[in-house]
């Protein structure tokens, strides 16, 4: 029985958008809109939308075709293409989303040193992994109610700042040439892979699908919503740093945005709090994309990484996934780290997309999903993430 499961706002809605809205919104965004101006930026946002929305469209479209159970992505993949082609891409995705979890909490670390520089970061960073293992270990619960807190501190930040192009004289920079980077085309896409975790969170509603009511018709609703939420806030803030902001700020400062605001500590408080509940909803899903592949027997000690405790938390899976992470944490550079995430989610996107196009042109009878899309959108994601993944570091691809 799914009664007592989560809705279409808390379970989807909620934990995709706060991935959404993490740590690229406040110490990144403004930097590309200094590398790429206005019309720069606007442009990186919708080639990330054009390989998001169609994916966001295709993976709809497959969770209105059957009754998923846990594991996201990985089960719609692997009961789409076999156990082999869904745990090859199973174990991508699980790699990027945990290597999503070093990201925010890295982005964590950047928000809490603009108020007190003299911190140790490292112990920043481990501590803010601890009280993320903590909740995740104790009170799940409480994960998803301090993501709705967060949303909503996350919306009213957004909102401090949105009236600085209405009493600032600065004129917009449309356009900007990269120059932090050597040649505008490789700048571009530079930026590009620095900026597409951003969007990457249009699976943290698909991973928590074994905990859904209705996983058919929250993951469409809860996933598309989020998409065009965060697609708004995105282009409306490039438009409030790129004529607010002079360039050579937003090239130094990432955190520009605060002295943007009416009301600064609320900057301070939604970068940590959005960080904070981007690495809950990311270490929420991730063990169970592995127990999942666990369960089929798909790696090795999959006995013990399959096991629950009595509150059905995938437990094995939660100790494994904290032991990556701790190794990731060692890295020390959210820089390092964003180009080699967005290679593994585009790679999980691609083949997505793929798996719509193949059963769409085979015209299969199984494949009868509630919401049906023209061939052209997961064909256009489906290429979209090749191209792109190619682009960005064709070896690593």
């Amino acid at each position: 029985s799914r009664s007592s499961g989560y809705s279409t706002f808390q379970g989807v809605f909620i934990p995709t958008i706060v991935t959404i809205l993490g740590a690229i919104l406040y110490l990144r965004h403004s930097w590309i809109v200094g590398n790429g101006g206005f019309l720069g930026a606007v442009l990186i946002i919708l080639l990330c939308k054009m390989i998001t929305i169609p994916t966001a469209l295709s993976l709809s479209s497959i969770a209105s075709n059957a009754r998923l159970h846990g594991g996201g992505a990985y089960t719609i993949i692997s009961r789409s293409l076999g156990k082999e082609t869904g745990g090859a891409v199973g174990l991508m995705l699980y790699l990027a989303q945990s290597m999503a979890i070093i990201l925010v909490i890295f982005g964590f670390r950047e928000g809490r040193l603009s108020i007190f520089p003299n911190h140790s970061a490292f112990a920043i960073d481990i501590l803010c992994f601890l009280c993320l293992l903590g909740i995740v270990q104790w009170n799940t619960n409480l994960a998803f109610k301090l993501q709705t807190l967060i949303f909503g501190i996350t919306l009213l930040s957004v909102l401090s700042v949105s009236f600085a192009p209405f009493y600032t004289e600065q004129s917009i920079l449309w356009w900007g040439d990269f120059p932090r980077f050597s040649g505008g085309y490789q700048g571009f896409w530079k930026a590009f892979s620095l900026f597409f975790p951003a969007v990457t969170g249009i699976l943290a509603g698909s991973s928590l699908s074994g905990e859904l009511k209705d996983p058919r018709h929250s993951i469409p609703l809860g996933t598309l919503s989020a998409v065009a939420v965060s697609a708004l806030i995105y282009l409306w803030l490039a438009f409030v740093f790129a004529s607010s902001v002079p360039e050579a700020e937003l090239l130094s400062d990432y955190t520009a945005m605060a002295r943007l605001s009416f009301f600064p500590p609320l900057i301070t408080t939604a970068i940590l709090g959005a960080c904070f509940c981007a690495g809950l909803a990311t270490l929420v899903g991730a063990p169970r994309i592995i127990q999942a592949l666990a369960k089929d027997g798909l790696l090795p000690f999959s006995h013990v990484l399959a096991r629950s405790n009595n509150k059905g938390e995938p437990q094995q899976a939660l100790v494994f996934t904290s032991i990556l992470v701790f190794c990731g944490i060692l890295i020390r550079d959210l820089n390092l780290i964003a180009p080699l995430i967005t290679i593994c989610f585009l790679s999980t996107y691609g083949t997505i997309n793929l798996i719509v196009l193949i059963e769409e042109r085979l015209g299969l009878l199984s494949f009868r999903p509630a919401l049906r899309i023209p061939s052209w959108v997961p064909f256009i994601g489906a290429t979209g993430s090749i191209l792109a993944a190619l682009i960005i570091n064709a070896s690593i691809a």
